[in-house]
């Protein structure tokens, strides 16, 4: 019987690795698939955020594109929030609206195929949809990570703990008090890691 614990108690490591590395794939390609994705919000923003920042003390390409998506987030918001979406040309001079027009007259024309006008409404309404999808997408890989990091903690302290004890497991006299705490300290996180998997996945 004392045979059965411990073979049980060499398997644990094992099995928590295999379940972590699927954990780690599954994270991995929903990581890639949402920095994608940031990353594309920041190409349609690069040439908005110049003019939305005109106002501010960062107006250059070279001190935009090194910014972490958070500061990019926080820029942009920043230039958004000097617009005003009551005021006719939301509040800014012809000349610039001008060029806030211009540029969603591409997005307009190349992106959705459409001939609908360019005005204060739509430059508005685009700017603030985009706001809210790059804080969604932040908010989605700050979420995946720690799921992931607390499923690695848990997974991580349990296999040390069996690892730490199986050369040394003689000298607990095979307690099987301790082996039932460690399986079940396995059980709680392979189920953890198991509804981490299901909320990265489903996540949009």
């Amino acid at each position: 019987m004392e045979d059965y614990w411990y073979y049980t108690l060499s398997a644990i490591p094992q099995t928590l690795a295999a379940v972590i590395a699927l954990a780690a794939a599954f994270t991995t390609l929903k990581l890639d698939y949402i920095s994608k994705i940031i990353k594309e919000t920041r190409i349609d923003l690069r040439r908005f955020i110049l003019l939305t920042t005109s106002k501010l003390d960062i107006k250059e390409i070279h001190t935009i594109e090194p910014l972490s998506d958070k500061e990019f987030l926080k820029v942009f918001k920043e230039g958004l929030s000097s617009l005003d979406e009551h005021n006719h040309q939301l509040g800014l001079t012809s000349d610039m609206f001008n060029k806030y027009s211009d540029e969603m007259f591409r997005i307009i024309n190349k992106d959705w195929n459409s001939r609908y006008g360019p005005d204060d409404f739509r430059v508005f309404g685009y700017l603030k949809m985009k706001k809210e999808i790059f804080e969604k997408l932040i908010e989605q890989k700050d979420e995946i990570i720690y799921l992931m990091t607390s499923s690695l903690i848990l997974v991580g302290f349990v296999i040390t703990v069996s690892l730490i004890i199986l050369p040394s497991y003689n000298c607990f006299n095979g307690s099987k008090l301790l082996v039932y705490g460690i399986v079940t300290g396995s059980v709680i996180s392979i189920i953890v890691t198991i509804l981490s998997i299901l909320k990265i996945v489903k996540s949009e």
